[in-house]
């Protein structure tokens, strides 16, 4: 977490071996930075 509402989560190989990662979110609703795509987690 990066302050209490941002969630940052750095790819660590090189964008042209991998294109998709998994993601743990803490509780509550989530908006994707680039899609603008909505995510509710319950935890």
């Amino acid at each position: 977490m990066f302050g209490g509402a941002l969630l940052v989560a750095p790819v660590l190989r090189p964008l042209s071996e991998t294109d998709q990662r998994s993601i743990y979110l803490p509780e509550g609703q989530w908006i994707d930075y680039w899609s603008h795509d909505h995510y509710d987690s319950r935890g």
